[in-house]
C-alpha cells in the first residue's frame, strides 16, 4: 500500500512539473515566444511576440490575440489602455493544424512588477486561452545603480582638481602677460637732505600693470 501511495505521489509531481507548452485538450492554444522576461525603466516600449496553434483538423475563425498584466505589487489588473496594449491583434481564419506568430505592442508606465500573459479568442467558440506568464519589473527614471553612483563620486574630485589647475595656469599666464607689457622707470625724490629713487610701473598698449 505504501508503494501505490508513494508512486501515485510521484506522478502527481512529474505532472506539475512537465507543462507542455500547448495543451492537446484545447482547440486553440497559444504560448509566448519573446521576450523571456523584461527589465527596463518606465517608458519602456517592447514587442511581446506569441505563437497561436489550431489543435483541430478544422478551421477555426475570428481568431484574435490580446494581451493580459497583472500588477503583482498592487495585487489587480492593470487597465490596457494606459499602457498601450488595449488593441488586439486580429488574425481572422487559422486553418486546421496551421501555427501563426503575432506581434503585440506594450509601453511600461508605472514603476512595479508585473505578471504579463497573452490570450487567444475565437468568435466562434467561447473558450479562452492563455499563456503562460513572464515577469516584467519596471524600475524608475530616477534609479541609478550602484556602480555608476561610484564612478561619478570618484570622478567628480579628479575633475575639480583638473579645473582648479587649469585656472591656476590662466592666472600666471594672464600675469605674465601683463608684466611684460609695462614699463619700469624711476627717478629720485628729495626727502631729509637725501635722494630716494622711485621705481614707477606704466602702461603699454593699454593693458593695466600691477605689483607681486
Amino acid at each position: 500500500m505504501k508503494r501505490i501511495t508513494a508512486v501515485i505521489a510521484a506522478l502527481l509531481l512529474i505532472g506539475m512539473f512537465c507543462i507542455p507548452a500547448f495543451a492537446a485538450d484545447e482547440n486553440i492554444s497559444i504560448r509566448i515566444i519573446s521576450p523571456d522576461s523584461i527589465t527596463g525603466v518606465a517608458g519602456l516600449e517592447t514587442m511581446i511576440a506569441a505563437e497561436i496553434r489550431n489543435n483541430t483538423d478544422e478551421n477555426i475563425p475570428d481568431v484574435m490575440v490580446y494581451i493580459t498584466m497583472a500588477d503583482l505589487n498592487k495585487h489587480m489588473t492593470v487597465n490596457l489602455e494606459d499602457f498601450s496594449a488595449d488593441k488586439p491583434v486580429v488574425v481572422g481564419d487559422l486553418p486546421a493544424g496551421a501555427t501563426q506568430t503575432v506581434e503585440l505592442p506594450v509601453r511600461f508606465v508605472q514603476v512595479s512588477r508585473f505578471f504579463l500573459y497573452t490570450t487567444v479568442v475565437s468568435g466562434s467558440n467561447p473558450q479562452i486561452v492563455s499563456s503562460r506568464a513572464i515577469m516584467a519589473e519596471i524600475l524608475g527614471n530616477g534609479s541609478i545603480s550602484k556602480g555608476l553612483v561610484m564612478g561619478i563620486s570618484s570622478a567628480v574630485p579628479a575633475l575639480l582638481l583638473v579645473v582648479v589647475l587649469g585656472d591656476m595656469i590662466l592666472r600666471k599666464r594672464r600675469k605674465t602677460g601683463h608684466e611684460k607689457n609695462c614699463i619700469i622707470s624711476f627717478r629720485f625724490r628729495f626727502e631729509c637732505g637725501k635722494y630716494y629713487p622711485v621705481f614707477r610701473r606704466k602702461r603699454r598698449m593699454g593693458i593695466s600693470c600691477y605689483s607681486e
